[in-house]
């Protein structure tokens, strides 16, 4: 399945989405930055978490999308019966945030 590879300090996390979302997020906080990771499984109602990762400055990460036959262990996996696929069209969305 379509998938990527994310690899950083020799490290290599494998993610694959089937009509699922997976993220990756760059967070800062008290002056630390770290990279997280989270694959959302709406068949399943379920969120799996891999660790963080600290990120420094001049930091590099390779991203790479390709086919992935086995995905990495997730650190953390959560039972969220909230992850629900929207069935909201784009436009119904975009009308939602426009009023708002």
């Amino acid at each position: 399945m379509k998938g990527f590879i994310l690899r950083y300090k020799n490290e290599e996390i494998k993610i694959a989405a089937k009509d699922d979302l997976a993220m990756i997020d760059v967070l800062e906080n008290k002056g630390k930055r770290r990279l997280s990771v989270v694959l959302f499984d709406y068949a399943n109602s379920t969120r799996s978490i891999y660790d963080p990762v600290s990120l420094d400055t001049g930091d590099k990460l390779e991203v790479e999308l390709t086919e992935i036959e086995e995905i990495s262990q997730p650190t953390e996996g959560v039972k969220d019966d909230a992850i629900k696929r929207t069935t909201k069209s784009k436009l119904e969305m975009f009308l939602e945030l426009e009023n708002d």
